[in-house]
């Protein structure tokens, strides 16, 4: 790296120290990264090409391992670096949204949600788990499937709600093709992980779809702009409809807990049998 190269190098990185984050264009904050990444190159080029090919910064962070070292001049290190930032950022989200109820802090789930499952290349389930107060007590990547469909089976689902003795759920699963409209598969998997969560008393608060830009709460039939998280909000009406809908159904079901005391495995296999759950 020539001389000049050093002294502009070491002009953005006193820029960023006098002036912060701010006040940097978004190629100098791109260019600043990949310094760490490439010491002794100029990097302003594949600053600039990064945020052409993928239209912004947020889309940067959304791409993918593969999508990146595409890029000419991207490698390894560079690739690694990126995919750092953005799962610092999911962890960051986690541990805003951990131990904290929901209906508090609504727009970090779908905050943590898009860093979560940005870049996959095939849809995936994240699930949220929550205590009695509506309390985040664990996250996890349940199941992944292909390019435009995942699989999910709602007993499996239901088994580490209870391994973890979680009280709600909210389902999240990510649309890579950029649709951001419900499936009739979505919600027929809605209805019927509502239905047997009920029998097991999990309550399920929403299910919620996200694409690179966009939101959807399939609960709620409610678009969210990417940028417009606060829009998004879980409030006590949203969980009691949802325990009072649950209730017209819970003393007619089937497999009523209370009398039937029977295993989970038997209960969703009841409705298994009658082909509402898979």
């Amino acid at each position: 790296m020539n001389s000049s190269s050093n002294g502009h190098r070491q002009r953005l990185r006193e820029k960023y120290s006098r002036f912060g984050h701010d006040n940097l264009f978004d190629y100098e904050k791109i260019e600043l990264l990949l310094t760490y990444a490439l010491p002794r190159m100029d990097v302003k080029p594949l600053a600039k090409e990064l945020l052409h090919r993928f239209g912004g910064i947020a889309g940067i962070l959304n791409a993918g391992k593969d999508e990146l070292l595409s890029v000419p001049g991207v490698g390894e290190q560079i690739a690694n670096l990126i995919l750092l930032v953005r799962n610092l950022g999911a962890d960051f989200h986690k541990e805003r949204l951990l131990h904290k109820a929901v209906f508090t802090c609504s727009a970090d789930v779908i905050r943590f949600a898009k860093m979560k499952l940005a870049g996959l290349g095939k849809e995936a389930f994240l699930v949220i788990y929550l205590n009695t107060r509506n309390e985040v007590i664990d996250t996890e990547i349940f199941a992944d499937g292909t390019v435009d469909q995942v699989y999910i089976h709602v007993r499996e689902l239901l088994a580490e709600a209870i391994k973890r003795s979680a009280r709600g759920i909210i389902l999240i699963h990510n649309h890579p093709g950029g649709s951001i409209e419900p499936s009739s598969e979505d919600i027929r998997l809605t209805d019927n992980i509502r239905t047997v969560g009920t029998a097991m008393r999990i309550d399920l608060l929403d299910h919620l779809i996200i694409t690179h830009d966009a939101a959807y709460s399939i609960t709620m039939a409610q678009r969210i702009e990417l940028g417009e998280e606060e829009n998004y909000k879980l409030t006590d009406c949203t969980r009691f409809a949802a325990e009072l809908d649950g209730k017209k159904t819970y003393d007619n079901l089937p497999f009523h807990p209370r009398k039937l005391k029977r295993s989970m495995s038997e209960l969703t296999g009841a409705m298994e049998e009658q082909g509402e759950v898979e």
